[in-house]
């Protein structure tokens, strides 16, 4: 034990490695001098030093891990603090230096832009070449392959949507370039002719309905719905469209050929085109002025009364009466609705300024992260919604010739006059046929109108002397000079109107409208930079109502 006890002392390693030799039962049963119990005590000595450097080494452990997960956190929650601090009092924020740089995408939006906007360009500018018309026109003429007249057709449906382009179109005689396709063997052609004029009608250029009546297009749809072929339905829609305007029902009243189409469909035995005839002969009886004529129709409504289809008899013996006196004439309006674009151009306006004020709260709410400097906020979200109202007066303002065609139906009309025969036709009838006019019936009149009472005497005395001058003739001074002015007016309106509503204004602005707007969103959205979303908003609307 003794010997035992100094090599342990000395080197522990050899110690359990003797102590390993002798450990079997052989061993000590050999060894007389080692006894079990110094052995087994032995054992439990390693053992219990052994667990009390494990425990030390453990306790170690546990205290470096929870101090250092300690001075992380207490790291963090003094970088918060800092950056909260940073933030509240500071307000530096936002002079990160990301707001230095672009917004994200820029580069890549403003490169899909300039792209959109040079291919507008560019096809504005083959719209707006004469050698372009001209050569679609020869195509449309002289070509045999039906697949080139019909794109020829399609090139001159694009331009009704182009306000620029019209009058330079009526100008080159399109027109009737279109009245010929409508007689095109071809069914597609002859339904793409149909479309393109329906489409000049649908952007409210009456000038041009005026035109292909004159230039024979009735007489084409006609064949058409006798035909009962595939392009009926359209043509007859075309046909109402052309007879809304007054021009051509006084085309269709003095002339023989329109008078005589007109008298095909309604001795015809299907009942669809004879529908189509009466239904004429109500937008006829709408207006007023053509009364005096509306007795050359008595022979042809007399027949409409005799057909089978019980809703056209009624309406003809409706409209007979009307003609004998017996019952009030229908009453309604005719015209295009001028009013009603006038009312959505306001309404476009309204929106596209509204947007001025709503894009500066959503540049103030957004910037509310990054900053808590009220001035600086504010300051972006003025930026922000000045950009938006220039580009939105910038939009207006080349909406408004699409919004207002009657400007351009009034250049149209100076390059457009009825037949001499039509307008001498159409005043002898009513010279003629003034004793044998409608006597129209107004179950409201009120035959007391006429005597007036001896106590106003005096009064209305002053107001004629007012109205007719100081001796009782012709008109007073004051409503000469009102007429003058209104002239000057009216004059005025129409050299602004020759100027700004010319092909060749028209087409710069356009020209110009899509640069200036997105150069002035685009610097908005760099500086703002909270800018998309309101551009988008701005743009949308514009994109929908003229995409047709």
């Amino acid at each position: 034990m003794i010997s035992l006890s100094k090599n342990f002392s000395k080197n522990g390693y050899s110690i359990i490695k003797k102590y390993n030799k002798i450990s079997s039962p052989k061993a000590i049963i050999g060894n007389p001098s080692i006894s079990i119990k110094s052995s087994s005590s032995f054992i439990f000595n390693i053992k219990n030093n052994n667990n009390n450097n494990i425990g030390t080494s453990n306790t170690l452990n546990i205290k470096r891990f929870y101090s250092e997960a300690n001075n992380k956190n207490n790291n963090v929650n003094q970088d918060k603090k800092q950056q909260q601090q940073n933030f509240d009092n500071d307000d530096t924020y936002h002079n990160k230096e990301e707001f230095t740089k672009p917004p994200k995408y820029f580069y890549a939006v403003a490169l899909l832009a300039i792209g959109c906007i040079g291919t507008y360009l560019v096809d504005n500018f083959i719209s707006f070449s004469n050698e372009q018309i001209l050569r679609d026109i020869k195509t449309i003429l002289k070509s045999e392959d039906a697949l080139e007249r019909n794109n020829a057709l399609k090139s001159i449906s694009t331009r009704a949507g182009q306000a620029f382009c019209v009058e330079k179109v009526f100008k080159l005689g399109v027109v009737e370039v279109l009245v010929k396709a409508l007689d095109d063997p071809d069914p597609i052609v002859q339904a793409t002719a149909i479309k393109t004029l329906n489409r000049f009608s649908y952007f409210c250029f009456e000038t041009f309905g005026d035109e292909a009546v004159k230039k024979g297009a009735c007489e084409a749809l006609t064949r058409i719905m006798l035909s009962d072929g595939m392009n009926c339905e359209a043509a007859s829609n075309l046909w109402f469209h052309y007879f809304l305007s007054k021009t051509n029902q006084i085309q269709l009243l003095t002339s023989n050929d329109l008078l005589y189409c007109l008298q095909n469909l309604a001795y015809s035995d299907k009942f669809e085109l004879q529908r189509i005839s009466i239904a004429t002969v109500k937008i006829l009886f709408a207006n007023r002025e053509l009364y005096p004529m509306l007795n050359k129709l008595k022979g042809m409504i007399s027949h409409l009364n005799k057909s089978q289809d019980v809703l056209i008899s009624n309406h003809a013996e409706y409209y007979l009466n009307v003609l004998k006196g017996e019952y009030i004439p229908p009453v309604g309006n005719i015209s295009l609705p001028d009013e009603e674009l006038d009312r959505k151009f306001k309404i476009h306006s309204c929106y596209n300024l509204l947007l001025a004020p709503l894009t500066y709260l959503y540049c103030c709410s957004r910037w509310k992260k990054y900053t808590r400097d009220p001035i600086y906020l504010k300051a972006k979200g003025i930026y922000g919604g000045t950009m938006m109202l220039l580009a939105a007066v910038i939009s207006s303002l080349t909406l408004f010739p699409d919004y207002h065609p009657s400007k351009i139906n009034a250049r149209l009309k100076k390059e457009f006059s009825l037949n001499t025969k039509t307008i001498e036709e159409f005043e002898r009838c009513k010279a003629i046929s003034l004793a044998e006019a409608v006597t129209l019936v107004d179950k409201n009149k009120n035959n007391n109108n006429n005597n007036n009472n001896n106590n106003d005497i005096d009064e209305t005395n002053e107001e004629e002397k007012k109205k007719t001058g100081l001796f009782g003739f012709g008109k007073s001074q004051e409503e000469k000079e009102k007429e003058k002015e209104e002239k000057e007016r009216i004059k005025r309106e129409k050299q602004g109107d020759a100027i700004l509503f010319s092909p060749n204004s028209l087409f710069a602005i356009k020209q110009a409208s899509p640069i200036l707007t997105y150069s002035i969103l685009f610097t908005g959205w760099k500086h703002a930079r909270f800018m998309l979303l309101p551009a988008l908003a701005l743009l949308l609307p514009q994109v929908y109502d003229f995409s047709v």
